[in-house]
C-alpha cells in the first residue's frame, strides 16, 4: 500500500506538468487530427494523469487504483510522471528510491 500511495501522490501532483518537447519526424494522423512533419509536440503530463477517460474519479485521492484485488501493484500505461520513451527522466530510479525511503521514514514517525 505504501508504494501505491506514492504512485497516487505522483499522479495527483505533477512535479513537471509538461514533458520534454518532441518533433514529429513524419506527418501522422492521430484521432482525426493531422500532425505535419516537423511539428513540435509538448506532452501534457498533468492532463494525462487527470483524464477521466483513463482514471475513474481522477480528482479523488485513491491509492487503491494502483492495486489489484490481491493487493499487488498494477502498472498503469497512462501513469508517466517521469516522461516516456527515449527521453524519460534519467533520474527516475533514484527518485523512486528516495521517494520510498522518505515517505516510509515519515510514516514511521507518526
Amino acid at each position: 500500500f505504501t508504494e501505491a500511495t506514492i504512485l497516487e501522490v505522483q499522479r495527483m501532483t505533477a512535479v513537471v506538468p509538461l514533458s520534454v518537447p518532441r518533433m514529429a519526424s513524419e506527418t501522422a494522423v492521430l484521432q482525426g487530427y493531422t500532425i505535419p512533419k516537423g511539428s513540435v509536440i509538448v506532452p501534457n503530463l498533468w492532463s494525462v494523469h487527470r483524464d477521466p477517460n483513463v482514471w475513474e474519479k481522477p480528482d479523488e485521492f485513491r491509492p487503491s487504483r494502483f492495486l489489484d484485488e490481491n493487493g499487488q501493484l498494477i502498472k498503469k500505461e497512462a501513469f508517466i510522471p517521469f516522461g516516456m520513451g527515449k527521453r524519460v527522466c534519467m533520474g527516475e530510479q533514484l527518485a523512486k528510491m528516495e521517494l520510498f525511503l522518505i515517505f516510509a521514514s515519515l510514516m514511521q514517525s507518526f
